[in-house]
């Protein structure tokens, strides 16, 4: 029965690494995976951001900021310190290279982030009581094995 607690963590893991592609709450996790690339400002001001990277011998341009849409102000932030002709680092997503990000963390004044740490709270609790489970299992096997020998 010990065996059943790694590998129900290794289905959580499976489950909440397949779902990245299809939800943005479960790319973010992915996202820790994402390679770094140097990036050049195409376009910066207080509405859009644009650079231009290099992907597989390629060229690529993104406009993505953020995994999750980010406010105003962070944007308007950002513009405020970069120029175009810049160099900044992005992380590219290598499942789809022509989506690219300046910070891979969500906006903490927007919803997306409480979805995030919801998930995190769910998947972290379901992992916490698989471990309680196993071990409760293990002491509950240990305990009749000891009054079984008691007789």
């Amino acid at each position: 029965m010990a065996l059943s607690i790694p590998k129900g963590i290794i289905v959580l893991f499976v489950a909440y690494y397949s779902l990245s592609d299809r939800y943005p709450w479960a790319q973010g996790a992915y996202s820790i995976f994402w390679p770094t690339r140097e990036a050049t400002i195409l376009q910066c001001d207080d509405t859009s951001i644009l650079y231009r990277y290099e992907w597989d011998g390629g060229t690529r341009q993104s406009a993505g900021y953020a995994l999750h849409t980010p406010s105003a102000a962070y944007t308007y932030a950002f513009a405020a310190t970069h120029k175009p002709g810049d160099r900044i680092q992005v992380w590219v997503n290598p499942r789809n290279p022509s989506e690219a990000v300046i910070t891979r963390w969500p906006d903490i004044e927007g919803e997306s982030f409480l979805t995030d740490i919801a998930v995190i709270v769910v998947i972290g609790g379901v992992g916490v009581m698989l471990i309680l489970g196993g071990a409760f299992v293990v002491a509950r096997y240990f305990w009749q094995l000891r009054k079984f020998q008691a007789y």
